[in-house]
This record gives C-alpha cells, sequence and structure tokens, in this order.
C-alpha cells in the first residue's frame, strides 16, 4: 500500500513539473517573438504579421490631382526619425530620393571618395530628430516603382 501511495506522488510530481516546465517555455516563446516584432518593426520598419498595417490610414493621391503624369501614386504614412535612420540604406541601394523637412539626404556626392550611405547618414543625424514623429509621402512612378520619400516633422 506505501509503494503505490509513493508512486501515485513521484507521478503528481512529474506531471507537475512537466506542466511548469511547459508553461514556461510557452511564456518564454511569447516574450521572444515580442522581442522579434519590436526588432523587426525598428530595423525594417514593418511588422513580421501580414496583418502588421492594418487599420492604418493610408492617404492615396492620383497622379491626375498632383499634375504630374509620370507619378503614379502618393501614399501618407507615419515614422520615427529612428525608423528613418535605419531604413536609409535600403532607400539609397534602391535609388529613392530622400527628402528630410525640404532637405534632400542623399545629395550627389561632393567629393570623389565618399561614401553615398555614408554622406546621407551624416546629413540624417544633423537633420533628423530620431524620437520625434515624422509623416512620410512616398512617390511611386507609374510601373510602380518608388521614386521619392518626403519626410515631414509632425
Amino acid at each position: 500500500m506505501f509503494n503505490q501511495v509513493k508512486s501515485l506522488v513521484w507521478l503528481l510530481f512529474s506531471v507537475s513539473s512537466f506542466l511548469a516546465a511547459t508553461l514556461y517555455t510557452l511564456e518564454i516563446e511569447k516574450d521572444q517573438n515580442a522581442a522579434y516584432d519590436a526588432i523587426a518593426i525598428q530595423l525594417h520598419g514593418v511588422g513580421r504579421s501580414v496583418y502588421a498595417h492594418e487599420g492604418k490610414d493610408s492617404v492615396w493621391e492620383t497622379a491626375a490631382n498632383l499634375g504630374d503624369d509620370d507619378l503614379l501614386e502618393l501614399t501618407s504614412e507615419r515614422v520615427t526619425g529612428n525608423q528613418i535612420l535605419h531604413r536609409l540604406p535600403d532607400w539609397i541601394d534602391q535609388g529613392v530620393v530622400i527628402e528630410v523637412d525640404g532637405e534632400i539626404l542623399n545629395a550627389p556626392l561632393t567629393g570623389l571618395l565618399e561614401d553615398e550611405l555614408e554622406q546621407s547618414r551624416s546629413r540624417a543625424v544633423t537633420v533628423l530628430e530620431l524620437r520625434e514623429e515624422y509623416s512620410a509621402e512616398r512617390m511611386k512612378d507609374s510601373s510602380g516603382k518608388e521614386i521619392r520619400v518626403i519626410f515631414r516633422r509632425k
């Protein structure tokens, strides 16, 4: 009789230890997923989910309203200065013109040995307020390629 009680106690202890470890692991996974989402948003300005931009208000204007025949659409969103700084290399690689409060960040190089990314970063650091919020207007050509992004401080 004592061996059966002892076996049941060990079984109860084993099951409860297993459940505690499982719940702890699930809690860690939830925290890691939240961290991955936050890092993705900071580094790339996008969420991992396909529903990341659901519910955001976007402003769409047609080329006819803007008077530019090559411009297909203009979209508007809000970003921080930190997000602009982190997305700068991608825009430069794609050949997109970046304008912040009237100053073009990736203007033509002034010296022969200058790196466009480094020059753009140094301009961005002097112009941007990293914690401030900016409205972004994206201009795309008729093929849908992004050609210019204009940021204005809110």
